[in-house]
């Protein structure tokens, strides 16, 4: 990794910013809902009870909807009144239910011990006194729980020799009256309870409920409470589970729903925080998209404060990880989509097929598999919408087309031309091919170009003299793919200065050895040599005029490039030659002069080599178009006699150079196949035939009859040798 990317690293990870605590409030000024007013109204009801009779109080509302801030705050009414007692019991910390009613009596105990006046008779002592005679085995000693299962036997006979339950609980409440005190107990989170341990929270309050001058507040999901206690009750289902309740709980409260409006604020609020404590550029015009989208397709599974607070979270990780190098309202979007609706984020994730490829294709085959993946994708589409809305709603389906727009080919039978992929990828899209896995992998995958590192490495060039340019990006292409750093340029050469371009053109030409990683294909131009090839006749054709396109080819082609880009790199300008002259980059006359000037060099190069050996693939270009062309066939002969004639076995390399180089799916390496009748028909307008014919004779002797025999991907030298004879001989039969 290089020093500039684990720099790129420690930066993000030191303004990851402040995570949101997902925490009740205690402050009503803190209250963004108005559970306030909710909260002192249940407070109110509590002090104003004229009558001794216990009271239960239910609050019920889902995980996430604030109950334990409503706790909070009627607290914070009762907590300054004299005559109130306030115990909070928290069921969690007790492993089994026997641990759980005497803990309960014993934080009764110590906190009206704490509070009453009494001196002639500790409360706590009655209370414990009345929770040894009503659980058996356990005593409370200390304020603290232990078990003496031989001497409480006999500890338990004497005292319900000498009273009872009832004479307890009256002292107990006597005690209260005298006092002039309320208990109020809350109890938390009872949904949180595995089954047994929420059964055995409603015994504990079935048996202690009909305590005079006591109020119960307890918070929890009615329908998982309900399906808990249904199971011992009744019939064991819910309904069963909610008559139960109805006998327990006195009053019954749900939470107030809150706002739409309320908790879109709110959720933004969490938003504006995880960008703000990042130090994120955020533009109105990403803010105005952002808020669009999230309240045409997440407000209305906004349900809970929690899920804004999440929300808030996991943008507060994601967003400082891709800064730069992602489209910051399209990760938000996304992560919105795994907070809201995480069955369609695992959808998307596994399934990049559905949301970066075209749907359309004019092959009839392909046109059938697109239809194919069509078809299945909308049923997944529907199936996904009926976990979250009903199957008929379209909100997915819209949601899902704003992050991926290629999906209007599927939905609209929209046709998308290079220049959408070229916009998006531009704008670092999720739907574009190049950025779809980081936005799950939450970094720069390796071999991936870094978009803060490859904008580092522009303002760098563009200061640089050439050689210093073409050092920093043979540097920079060590540790990237040539393929990702050519498709990069290639995005974002119309954003560029027309300068930079010219820096870029000679940097990649002067490091083209770095895409050499790749034999060219015979579709080469989707290899890295290629690509970078077609790359530099881009820049070349947007110059203004034809001079200063064939004077900056020149520079590259003969004085700055390898020779094995040039010669790409000429492959483009040979096929742009086929247009009208009046449109061409270069003139025929100025191609025809870097021609043969690249063919200058290419021998200059060789040494006592020879050009069919050391550059097979270049040999029309070189001997036929080139050499031939525009100096002649004689100038021509003359060196291939010079070679043939000191080893006349450099004809078989002569003859292989001029057959087709296939690459077949069916054979593991490249290969020279046969010499066919159109080679031979090209050996014969470029070359002296029969001269050929001569050193053919010379090398495997003469014989009354040669058979064409095609051998393919085994192919010999010699065979091609005798099917050289082979079409020569039956010319000259023919004459």
């Amino acid at each position: 990794m290089s020093s500039e990317k684990k720099t790129g690293q420690i930066q993000k990870e030191n303004n990851l910013g402040e995570y949101i605590a997902d925490s009740p409030i205690s402050d009503p000024k803190n209250d963004k809902f108005q559970r306030f007013y909710f909260s002192k109204r249940i407070a109110d009801t509590i002090l104003q009870r004229k009558s001794p009779n216990s009271i239960v109080i239910g609050i019920y509302g889902g995980w996430g909807e604030g109950k334990t801030s409503v706790f909070n705050f009627i607290e914070h009414d009762l907590i300054t009144e004299p005559n109130i007692v306030i115990c909070k019991f928290n069921p969690w910390r007790f492993r089994d239910e026997t641990q759980l009613l005497l803990n309960f009596f014993n934080l009764l105990a110590l906190q009206l011990n704490k509070s009453l006046k009494n001196k002639y008779e500790k409360i706590g002592d009655v209370i414990s006194q009345y929770a040894e005679v009503l659980i058996p085995s356990f005593s409370l000693v200390g304020g603290a729980i232990s078990v003496d299962a031989g001497s409480m036997t006999k500890k338990l006979a004497d005292r319900l020799a000498t009273v009872d339950v009832a004479e307890h609980k009256l002292r107990i409440e006597e005690i209260l009256k005298k006092e002039k005190k309320r208990v109020v107990i809350f109890i938390d989170d009872i949904d949180r309870l595995d089954k047994k341990e929420i059964q055995a929270i409603f015994r504990l309050v079935k048996l202690t409920a009909d305590f005079q001058f006591t109020s119960y507040v307890l918070a929890f999901d009615d329908n998982m409470v309900a399906n808990a206690i249904g199971e011992i009750y009744g019939e064991g289902n819910q309904e069963a589970g909610r008559n139960f309740l109805e006998k327990i709980i006195q009053v019954p409260l749900r939470l107030p729903a809150i706002s739409k409006v309320a908790l879109k604020d709110f959720c933004f609020k969490q938003v504006e925080k995880a960008i703000e404590s990042n130090k994120l550029d955020f533009t109105q015009e990403d803010a105005s998209s952002f808020g669009g989208s999230f309240v045409s397709f997440f407000l209305p599974k906004l349900e809970t404060p929690r899920m804004a607070i999440r929300y808030g979270n996991s943008l507060a990780f994601t967003m400082p990880l891709l800064y730069k190098e992602a489209n910051i309202v399209d990760v938000m979007l996304i992560e919105a989509i795994k907070v809201f609706y995480p069955k369609l984020y695992d959808f998307i994730r596994f399934n990049p097929n559905y949301f970066i490829r075209s749907y359309n294709s004019t092959a009839s085959s392909q046109s059938r598999i697109n239809e194919n993946r069509k078809n299945k994708l909308k049923q997944e589409v529907i199936n996904l919408s009926g976990l979250y809305f009903d199957k008929s709603d379209d909100t997915i389906e819209k949601l899902l087309i704003v992050l991926f727009p290629i999906l209007n080919e599927a939905y609209r039978n929209m046709n998308h031309t290079e220049n959408y992929y070229s916009k998006w990828h531009n704008a670092k899209r999720i739907g574009s091919p190049q950025y779809f896995q980081r936005y799950f992998s939450y970094t720069v995958l390796e071999g991936e170009l870094s978009d803060v590192e490859f904008d580092n490495y522009l303002n760098r060039i563009s200061t640089m003299s050439q050689d210093e340019s073409i050092d920093l990006t043979i540097n920079f292409l060590d540790n990237v793919n040539p393929n990702f750093y050519i498709n990069k340029v290639l995005h974002k050469l119309n954003e560029l200065p027309p300068k930079l371009n010219l820096v870029l053109a000679k940097s990649i030409s002067g490091a083209a050895t770095k895409f050499l990683i790749s034999q060219r294909t015979v579709f080469s131009i989707s290899t890295p040599l290629g690509l970078a090839a077609y790359l530099i006749f881009k820049i070349i054709e947007e110059q203004k005029s034809e001079i200063e396109r064939f004077q900056l080819t020149k520079e590259i082609v003969i004085n700055i490039s390898p020779l094995d880009f040039s010669f790409e790199l000429m492959r483009s300008f040979r096929n742009d030659a086929d247009k009208d002259p009046d449109d061409s980059v270069i003139t025929h006359k100025h191609f025809g002069e870097l021609s043969l000037m690249l063919l200058d060099r290419t021998l200059e190069s060789l040494g006592d080599n020879a050009i069919f050996e050391v550059y097979p693939e270049q040999v029309a270009f070189l001997l036929s178009k080139t050499w031939m062309r525009l100096k002649g066939k004689n100038s021509l002969m003359q060196y291939i006699k010079g070679i043939l004639n000191k080893n006349p076995e450099k004809l078989y390399s002569l003859l292989k150079a001029h057959c087709n180089f296939i690459h077949s799916s069916g054979h593991p390496d490249p290969y020279y196949g046969d010499l066919v009748k159109e080679t031979f028909e090209w050996l014969d307008r470029t070359y002296e035939s029969e001269y050929l014919y001569k050193i053919a004779i010379g090398l495997i002797g003469e014989q009354d009859n040669y058979k064409y025999v095609e051998l393919n991907n085994l192919q010999t030298d010699e065979n091609r040798l005798k099917q050289f004879i082979y079409f020569y001989r039956n010319k000259i039969d023919s004459i």
